[in-house]
């Protein structure tokens, strides 16, 4: 596989917070290395893989990255703005066995949203979800380097003054909106 000079030089950038050297915050270091990097197989790996084995090894570690998210935060609604899909609902409930995985059709039958999760830049969209949000909700965005326009609206969203924190691991975001204080940190996963 051949590397962008970018790309690697954004490895080379994310490296030291991707283990946790420079974040001060104590619950963001916690989150970044136990939830987000966590290398320990947990319970339903091997079952969820046997029932997945034309994933790719990319498509693994986001769906058990939604898996570990799952399971650290036991979302009640976990909304999928993105097209349904079938092995993401598995992984997210493997990871809460009591999480309501919706898609954006249903959002009007929620009052609010713990998790969402979106693939594309539809600003409306977003600001229907914004509606669903609290202060302990996340958002991932998908593909947030996918071409300009998704790079764009990435920026837009870490701009917005109602997030607080964002975590850009590359080929996702993660965004908080407790705004405890506003930073981008820049990891990836390993």
């Amino acid at each position: 596989m051949a590397y962008r000079f970018t790309d690697i030089c954004s490895y080379i950038h994310r490296w030291r917070q991707s283990y946790g050297f420079g974040i001060q915050s104590p619950s963001l270091y916690y989150y970044i290395k136990y939830v987000l990097n966590e290398q320990s197989p947990f319970y339903s790996y091997d079952d969820l893989s046997i029932s997945s084995p034309s994933l790719n090894n990319h498509s693994i570690n986001i769906l058990r990255l939604f898996f570990r998210l799952a399971n650290y935060h036991q979302p009640l609604v976990w909304l999928d703005m993105c097209k349904g899909d079938e092995t993401v609902c598995k992984y997210v409930q493997s990871g809460c066995h009591h999480t309501s995985y919706i898609s954006i059709s249903d959002i009007d039958d929620v009052s609010q949203v713990n998790v969402a999760r979106m693939i594309n830049d539809d600003k409306v969209q977003f600001e229907v979800l914004m509606d669903k949000i609290t202060i302990n909700s996340i958002l991932i965005v998908n593909n947030i380097r996918k071409d300009s326009r998704m790079r764009a609206f990435w920026n837009d969203i870490i701009s917005d003054e109602r997030t607080g924190i964002s975590i850009d691991i590359f080929s996702l975001g993660i965004v908080f909106f407790d705004k405890r204080h506003k930073q981008n940190y820049k990891i990836f996963l390993r």
